[in-house]
């Protein structure tokens, strides 16, 4: 029945035909009105040890595949925990205040944006920072001078250098 409509394929032993499994290829063949079957058979020698050789090249193969996926997929991940490690580290840095250092990192790194624009960020707060302190240094020295001058009245007057008739005019100065 299978080799009656179209050539078929067939594992077996053609129905006890033979002693051990072979290959069939069979085909029905019309000839002078007669319906005939034509089978081609191939003994089954070796074969399982055939594929096996063949599942152990394979095998053999996909793990060295993994192996060199997984050392470049480590390679790549070790790489960028580290840019990330340094960029971790110089920001913090940046936010104790300290923008003396920089980060540097491969123009084609994936990382290469966030790393330009956390050094455009230390380079603005160093500059506001700068401002800042010397703001800070002139309006320090713009109090100490009057400051002084107030100080030295005050001591004039209380150590008995300036004379009590004068204490007036003084005071409104200090005023």
């Amino acid at each position: 029945q299978l080799f009656s409509e179209k050539p078929s394929y067939a594992f077996g032993n053609l129905d006890g035909l033979y002693d051990n499994d072979h290959h069939i290829i069979g085909e029905k063949i019309n000839f002078g009105g007669e319906n005939y079957y034509l089978f081609f058979c191939l003994p089954n020698y070796g074969q399982s040890e055939y594929v096996n050789e063949i599942m152990t090249v394979f095998n053999l193969a996909a793990v060295i595949v993994m192996a060199i996926v997984f050392v470049i997929i480590y390679a790549a991940t070790v790489n960028s925990v580290d840019s990330l490690v340094n960029i971790c580290d110089i920001a913090e840095n940046y936010a104790k205040g300290d923008f003396s250092k920089s980060i540097v990192m491969k123009e084609d790194s994936r990382l290469a944006g966030l790393a330009n624009c956390l050094n455009e960020m230390a380079s603005s707060l160093s500059s506001m920072d700068t401002i800042r302190k010397s703001f800070v240094a002139n309006v320090s020295h713009e109090l100490r001078t009057p400051i002084t001058s107030i100080s030295g009245f005050v001591d004039g007057m209380l150590d008995g250098t300036i004379p009590q008739s004068e204490h007036k005019k003084y005071l409104s100065v200090v005023s």
